[in-house]
């Protein structure tokens, strides 16, 4: 089919290196090759890719106020506002 590609994209009015690319990528990923329009699967592979960095940001951000250094980790009934500032938590009945 190789001597037919220059015929075909004239036909298509395409460049013919277009269409070889389109062939080759039609024969590797099969209708994967063109997610546009529609395409379920990559709406599907999109979306778990977008959920799988959100997860990704939020156990960073979980492992971020865990760690001791955190401006919101607790010591006793005091918060650590900074290294060398600590307030007291206000109980209920101070409110």
């Amino acid at each position: 089919m190789s001597c037919r590609y220059p015929e075909v994209a004239r036909q298509l009015s395409v460049h013919p290196n277009s269409l070889y690319r389109w062939v080759s990528e039609y024969e590797k990923y099969g209708e994967n090759a063109f997610p546009g329009n529609g395409s379920t699967i990559y709406t599907y592979q999109a979306e778990i890719h977008r959920l799988e960095r959100r997860n990704q940001e939020l156990e960073e951000e979980v492992e971020l106020l865990k760690s001791p250094k955190s401006s919101c980790s607790k010591k006793g009934r005091e918060v650590q506002l900074s290294d060398a500032t600590k307030a007291p938590i206000p109980d209920q009945e101070g409110l």
